[in-house]
C-alpha cells in the first residue's frame, strides 16, 4: 500500500501574492485570462416543468451524485442550487474546491443512495484497486458544482497543463539540488491557482519542508506535496 505525506504553507506568511510568469509563447498570463473569462450567458427561466438538474434531481424525481474527474483524481459532488442548466456526462463544470474552485469533467452520474451504499461498501472491503474518491457516507458531506464552466475557461486547461509541465521541471531540479531522494513525477494546478500539488514517488517517507520554503518562495501559493506508488504513476501514464 501506498502512504501519503502532505504538507502545507502557513498562510500566515507576509509574502506578497504574486503571478507566475507566463508560459513561453503565452501574449497573456493564465491568472489575467482566468480572472477576463466570460460569465456564462443568463439563463431564461422555464415555467411549468419538472425539477430539473438545477434542483439536483432527475427526471425520475432522484437526487444524483456527479463524479468530477480532475488531472489526477476524482471527486463526488451535488448539484448546487443555483445550478439551471443540466449537466450531462462529458461537461466540464466549475466545482467547489479546497479553499477555492477547480474544474473538472462530470465523468459518471449515479443515484444518491446507490453511491453512498457503493461507498459503504468499498469503505468497509480490503479491495483497493479503484480507490474511493472521499470517504463520504451523506450527502452533507459532498461539495457543489457551481455551474458549467464556459468556453473559454475549458480552453485554458490547456494553458495550465503547460504551465504544469514546467512546474514539474523546477520541482524536480530543486528536490534534486537538496539531496532528497525523490522521484517528482507529476504537477497539478487548482485551476484558480489556490493550491499547487506536487506527485512524488520515494520508499519511506521524505521530509520535504525545504523544499516546500523553496517553491513556496517562487509560486507564493499553498504548495501541497503528495507520494504516490509506481502503479498509480504507470495507470496514470497509460
Amino acid at each position: 500500500l501506498s502512504q501519503t505525506n502532505s504538507s502545507g504553507v502557513d498562510e500566515r506568511e507576509e509574502e506578497p501574492t504574486k503571478v507566475v510568469a507566463p508560459v513561453a509563447g503565452q501574449s497573456q498570463s493564465y491568472a489575467s485570462k482566468l480572472m477576463t473569462a466570460p460569465r456564462p450567458p443568463p439563463v431564461e427561466k422555464v415555467t411549468a416543468q419538472p425539477a430539473t438538474a438545477g434542483a439536483n434531481i432527475s427526471k425520475a424525481g432522484q437526487k444524483m451524485i456527479y463524479t468530477v474527474k480532475f488531472k489526477r483524481s476524482q471527486r463526488a459532488f451535488k448539484l448546487g442550487e443555483r445550478v439551471t442548466r443540466e449537466v450531462k456526462i462529458g461537461c466540464y463544470v466549475k466545482v467547489e474546491a479546497d479553499r477555492g474552485e477547480d474544474l473538472g469533467i462530470v465523468i459518471s452520474i449515479v443515484p444518491v443512495e446507490k453511491y453512498l451504499a457503493s461507498n459503504r461498501t468499498k469503505s468497509a472491503s480490503d479491495d483497493e484497486e479503484q480507490p474511493v474518491p472521499s470517504q463520504i457516507t451523506s450527502i452533507g458531506d459532498i461539495r457543489r458544482i457551481m455551474r458549467p464552466a464556459t468556453n473559454d475557461e475549458i480552453t485554458l486547461l490547456e494553458v495550465k497543463k503547460e504551465e504544469e509541465d514546467e512546474l514539474l521541471k523546477i520541482c524536480t531540479t530543486k528536490a534534486r539540488q537538496r539531496g532528497l531522494p525523490m522521484t517528482v513525477v507529476d504537477a497539478e494546478y487548482q485551476f484558480d491557482r489556490n493550491k499547487l500539488t506536487f506527485f512524488f514517488e520515494a520508499e519511506g517517507r521524505i521530509d520535504f519542508r525545504e523544499l516546500v520554503r523553496d517553491l513556496f518562495s517562487i509560486y507564493k501559493t499553498r504548495i501541497w506535496m503528495q507520494q504516490v506508488n509506481k502503479d498509480e504513476c504507470e495507470g496514470k501514464a497509460q
